[in-house]
């Protein structure tokens, strides 16, 4: 019975954490995005910071970003560009093969796909923009990392010293 029951609530944790992954996917695909982004920028920041003010630097680093992530949209939307112009051309062929196959095509459905598209590139505006939000909070709270990471107790975090240790191997 025990059993049964450790079973049934190890089932129902799992599925309250899927749930809650799949849920939270609008935030934490722009947080990891940002944690990836703050830890290739962070030695940037150091080394910056040592002949400027801190938050100087944090905003240089986020420029930085922002400038590729600029650089990158240009190029996507000449991709986009490219493509629309290539759907036109092979919108007949699109149709008669999906026709072949049984699936009709409506023009609504033709129409839409312009409008699909931009909310797609909406999107990715608004999430780049959260990303670069928080790659900035991010940098900032780097600030003392090593000091922050020592002021931890060791009983309530075993592997402190493995992270003090990692944390001077890398500065």
């Amino acid at each position: 019975m025990a059993l049964k029951r450790n079973t049934l609530l190890t089932f129902g944790a799992l599925a309250a954490i899927v749930f809650v992954l799949r849920e939270a996917s609008a935030f934490s695909l722009p947080f990891f995005a940002a944690l990836f982004l703050a830890a290739l920028a962070n030695p940037l920041v150091d080394r910056l910071a040592a002949h400027m003010p801190r938050p100087l630097a944090i905003c240089i680093a986020v420029l930085a970003n922002l400038s590729a992530l600029a650089a990158l949209g240009g190029l996507l939307a000449l991709s986009f560009k490219g493509a629309t112009r290539r759907f036109t051309e092979l919108r007949p062929l699109l149709e008669a093969l999906m026709a072949s196959w049984g699936i009709p095509i409506s023009d609504a459905a033709m129409a839409d796909i312009p409008r699909q598209i931009a909310t797609g590139a909406a999107t990715a505006v608004s999430q780049s923009v959260l990303v670069l939000l928080m790659l900035g909070f991010m940098l900032a709270e780097t600030t003392n990392l090593r000091k922050k990471v020592s002021l931890i107790p060791q009983p309530l975090f075993p592997l402190v010293s493995e992270l003090r240790a990692g944390l001077s191997d890398v500065h």
